[in-house]
């Protein structure tokens, strides 16, 4: 192989070919899988179609289950895949309930609107997934020590310098409560109301004292943020050593 590509090289005086060939190698296995899929629901359609007509006669559901189709592509597909199945599952629709449907080009258009309305919640998906990707890739990079917690306090994740500080392991605290391992000046009753008023009011909380459990006279500086994240709404709790007096 290594022989017939110096031999190619030779007579055109450059690897162009072989670079052509591998973009269109990738090409077709990004563009590929996503056209199969298109053709799979477009013959979901017809089939499912004609399977209601054989049962109800001139009953014809084309447009609703190339509505449901491109439904599921914000589940399953990107907006750019519903831009191109919009005007395939509208054209197949029409052809299909043309000669049946008393109203085909409203119905064809019922269509255009589903698909706009599905390229526009999946729009809305990918910058919500955007922004999480960004908030963990913060986390990772976040050199103070954080915990975060869902909006009932139980610890989620947490940074290895949050464990040290608080004189545990990350695989101990991951999923206990945040209010077993710390309290507020000397109350865990009052920890667990200005936690949940933040998770409430989706108001930050900045310097509160905290004391650890195990070691009651070691405080930490503590600061509360609601965030949203992929396991849904949450607390940050932003920590660091308290100076000494």
């Amino acid at each position: 192989m290594k022989n017939f590509k110096q031999l190619i090289k030779g007579l055109y005086g450059s690897d162009l070919p072989f670079r052509g060939y591998a973009s269109l190698s990738a090409a077709l296995s990004n563009y590929l899988p996503k056209a199969l899929v298109l053709i799979l629901m477009a013959g979901l359609i017809y089939g499912l179609d004609r399977a209601v007509t054989y049962f109800y006669s001139e009953q014809t559901l084309a447009p609703v289950f190339a509505i449901l189709c491109l439904a599921g592509l914000v589940f399953a597909g990107s907006p750019r895949l519903i831009l191109v199945a919009i005007p395939l599952f509208a054209a197949e629709s029409y052809w299909i309930i043309k000669d049946s449907s008393m109203y085909p080009h409203i119905r064809t258009i019922s269509v255009v609107l589903g698909g706009l309305l599905a390229f526009w919640a999946s729009l809305q998906k990918k910058y919500l997934e955007t922004r999480l990707s960004e908030l963990d890739l913060i986390l990772a990079k976040l050199q103070a020590p954080w915990i975060l917690c869902d909006r009932s306090g139980n610890i989620r994740r947490m940074s290895t310098p949050a464990a040290q500080l608080a004189q545990a392991n990350v695989k101990e605290l991951e999923g206990a409560s945040f209010f077993a391992k710390f309290s507020a000046g000397g109350s865990r009753g009052e920890l667990i109301q200005k936690f949940l008023k933040t998770a409430d009011s989706r108001a930050p909380v900045e310097k509160l004292s905290l004391a650890v459990a195990t070691t009651p006279a070691r405080t930490l500086d503590a600061s509360f943020i609601p965030i949203q994240t992929r396991e849904g709404p949450g607390i940050l709790v932003i920590l660091s050593p308290t100076p000494p007096a």
